[in-house]
C-alpha cells in the first residue's frame, strides 16, 4: 500500500510542480497558483512521510527475519545435539537388531539390560565429549 501511495504522490507532485512552473499563454489566477503551491508543499510532506513509513516497515521486516532466522538456528542446534546424543545408542541397538550368532550377551539372562546400559553409557560418553569440546554448555 505504501508503494502505491508513493507512486500516486509522485504523480501528483510532478503535476503540481509543472503547473506552478509553467508560464503558458493562459493566465492563471494568483489564488490558483497559491493553492497549487500549498498543495505542492503538502504533497512533498506526504511524500516524505510515506517514504519514512516505507523505510520503517522495511526495517521491521528485516528485524523479524533476523529473529526468525535466529530462532531457527537455535532449534537446528538443539536437534543436532540430540542427534549426536542418540547416534551411538542407535548404532548399538541396530547391531543387536540383526539376528546373527556371536553377538555378546545373546545367551545371558541380563543381556537386554547390558545392551541398555551400554546404550546409556555411549550417550553419556558422547555428552561428556561434547561438553569438553565446548559444543554444549553445562
Amino acid at each position: 500500500m505504501a508503494v502505491r501511495l508513493h507512486r500516486q504522490l509522485g504523480g501528483l507532485h510532478l503535476l503540481f510542480r509543472r503547473f506552478s512552473e509553467t508560464n503558458s499563454g493562459r493566465k492563471s489566477p494568483d489564488e490558483v497558483k497559491a493553492a497549487a503551491a500549498r498543495l505542492l508543499q503538502r504533497i512533498d510532506g506526504l511524500h516524505h512521510d510515506v517514504q519514512s513509513v516505507q523505510d520503517r516497515a522495511r526495517l521491521l521486516q528485516d528485524e523479524m527475519s533476523a529473529r526468525t532466522a535466529s530462532q531457527t538456528n537455535r532449534q537446528l542446534y538443539v536437534l543436532s545435539i540430540l542427534t549426536a546424543l542418540f547416534m551411538p545408542a542407535t548404532f548399538i541397538t541396530g547391531m543387536f537388531g540383526i539376528n546373527v550368532k556371536g553377538l555378546p550377551w545373546m545367551e545371558h539372562d541380563l543381556g537386554a539390560l547390558f545392551v541398555a546400559v551400554t546404550c546409556l553409557g555411549a550417550a553419556l560418553l558422547t555428552l561428556v565429549m561434547l561438553r569438553r569440546r565446548g559444543v554444549i554448555g553445562g
